[in-house]
């Protein structure tokens, strides 16, 4: 991931506009776990696949960009909406973030 791209906010997403930041490492485990099992869906409706090392989501939360080989795919009908995550699978990132407050 360029770091200075994400940093200074030029990484945008295509149908928010708001900037991009890394996808936490516990949501990313969730999002895969959702991915192996076939479960998880781009806006578009279709099935995510394969897993991902690494991802993009929207300062805002709402939405989740596949980065794959040093590239963002930033098509709007294959952004993954972040809510599909569910809260009870991501408890470790909840408890982590609740400590830190």
């Amino acid at each position: 991931m360029n770091p200075k791209m994400i940093r200074d906010g030029s990484l945008r997403c295509p149908v928010t506009k708001v900037p991009l930041k890394p996808l936490h490492p516990e949501k990313l485990k969730c999002l895969n776990r959702m991915i192996t099992h076939g479960r998880a869906r781009h806006v578009d409706g279709t099935t995510v696949s394969p897993i991902m090392r690494e991802a993009l989501i929207t300062s805002d939360g709402r939405l989740i960009y596949r980065f794959d080989n040093h590239h963002a795919v930033m098509q709007a009908a294959k952004g993954i909406p972040a809510a599909q995550l569910p809260e009870v699978v991501c408890h470790k990132e909840r408890k982590r973030i609740a400590s830190l407050q």
